[in-house]
């Protein structure tokens, strides 16, 4: 009997604000279907790899069908630096700087710069609960490690 490739994923986000640490926030996330489509794609070497980070303020728990963040997008941008790979694992990372007062509450990964109806493929969404609220400058910094096995 063959055994399913397993695809987990842990995120931790760091709320900074003045250089001092306000909070921590970290837990699994969901790789969702469309971003399992996404690794097939890419091991027969076709496809965009994922290189985008999103941040949004939707508290709905993630779901294997989601396609896009499920609230507004506050910012999207490359990792950096760019992903690395050790062993099985892989890990994305961004740090976000608020432009002014938001609450971030859910963040995905993505294989396109653009937001909205043309922002490519998800691959995966992780819920921050609770949100994080952010004011003008202050940072979060995301850690995002996929382990594939």
């Amino acid at each position: 009997m063959a055994k399913a490739l397993r695809i987990r994923g842990w995120v931790r986000a760091e709320h900074w604000r003045g250089g001092k640490l306000l909070g921590v926030r970290e837990g699994p996330n969901i790789v969702v279907d469309n971003g399992k489509n996404l690794i097939a794609l890419r091991l027969n070497d076709d496809g965009t790899a994922p290189g985008w980070m999103a941040t949004g303020d939707d508290g709905t728990i993630p779901g294997a069908g989601d396609s896009d963040l499920q609230g507004s997008e506050h910012d999207r941008q490359a990792f950096s630096p760019v992903a690395s790979i050790s062993g099985n694992e892989i890990t994305y990372q961004r740090t976000f700087t608020a432009g002014g007062t938001i609450s971030v509450a859910e963040i995905g990964i993505f294989n396109n710069a653009a937001a909205g109806p043309a922002s490519g493929t998800m691959l995966a969404r992780w819920l921050a609960a609770p949100a994080v609220d952010m004011v003008l400058n202050d940072t979060l910094a995301v850690t995002w490690v996929l382990t594939m096995g």
